[in-house]
């Protein structure tokens, strides 16, 4: 009964609550209010399936109802990604994939000024969309970075020019970037197989260990430790001599890109290129080892951002 009471007056004051927006001033009030209730009817669905529940269970459950609000605004994005996923692919896509930026966003950013404008106003609504399911649920303090790409400050930054002119901003680095490029593939094929190589091995000493036996399990554990953690070193430099071609790229880069596009568009792409750079080189497993193990980055690379 406790529960049902701090949900009444949560409902309260969440639907009485001011409508504001959070990163998307031009979402539809109605598609607001919505949201919000969507959000609202999740939790109150939540709190009815917890009800006799132990906290250790309310809290598992918790993320499932939670997120219910990622279904929301994904017709809005529809058409941009189907537009995106349509594009031809272009020399300045083909240049911005050299500089390292993911295939979806070189796509979009070689597409008419104003389907790029159009674009961001629908991958907008989906995001404010979530963010007032959010709040309705009742995680009022969820936000995202997107205030720049959202609301009216988005003016400063010519996405546009990013793509329609990268060519030109780039013309003189062309011998930096194939640097890069050259480096990133050979770094890439090594750790490839430093990783593979070191999987296989830790394979054939545990494939016929006996969990059970503490004898034969634990320094069997504390040698694939130390197996992995001695490859993850030896990977972690090797990244640090991408990350050591990716600094002399951007550095060479960006004074063009700022004058020809202004420098928040250099800083965005900058942003782009370096935030989750390490997770998305190392794919889905040798993050996880890297996670499990404990393994450190690279100076080189922790120096350039400090979530790279």
């Amino acid at each position: 009964m406790r529960y049902f009471l701090l949900f009444t007056i949560f409902t309260v004051v969440v639907l009485a609550g001011k409508d504001h927006f959070f990163v998307f001033e031009k979402l539809n009030p109605s598609l607001l209010k919505l949201a919000r209730l969507y959000g609202n009817e999740a939790y109150k669905d939540y709190v009815k399936d917890t009800e006799n529940r132990t906290e250790a269970q309310r809290q598992s459950l918790y993320i499932d109802y939670f997120e219910r609000c990622n279904d929301l605004g994904w017709d809005y994005a529809k058409n941009v990604t189907m537009i995106v996923a349509k594009k031809s692919n272009s020399t300045r896509y083909k240049t911005l994939m050299k500089l390292g930026v993911r295939a979806f966003l070189s796509r979009f950013l070689t597409l008419p000024a104003e389907q790029i404008n159009s674009g961001i106003d629908q991958l907008c609504t989906k995001s404010e969309m979530q963010l007032q399911c959010q709040y309705g649920f009742g995680e009022s303090s969820m936000r995202l970075l997107l205030d720049k790409e959202c609301n009216t400050k988005r003016k400063e930054l010519r996405y546009e020019c990013i793509g329609g002119e990268v060519e030109h901003w780039t013309k003189n680095c062309t011998d930096v970037i194939d640097v890069y490029n050259e480096t990133r593939w050979a770094v890439n094929k090594e750790i490839a197989q430093i990783h593979i190589s070191t999987v296989d091995y830790v394979d054939s000493l545990t494939k016929s260990l006996n969990p059970h036996d503490k004898e034969q399990f634990v320094p069997t554990k504390i040698l694939v430790e130390s197996i992995f953690r001695k490859a993850l070193v030896r990977i972690a430099a090797l990244e640090g001599k991408k990350c050591s071609r990716l600094s002399d790229m951007i550095k060479c880069i960006t004074p063009a890109l700022e004058k020809q596009c202004g420098a928040p568009s250099a800083e965005a792409l900058k942003i782009s290129l370096l935030v989750g750079y390490l997770k998305q080189e190392r794919k889905d497993e040798l993050e996880a080892h890297f996670e499990g193990f404990a393994g450190e980055d690279d100076p080189l690379c922790t120096a350039l951002h400090k979530y790279i």
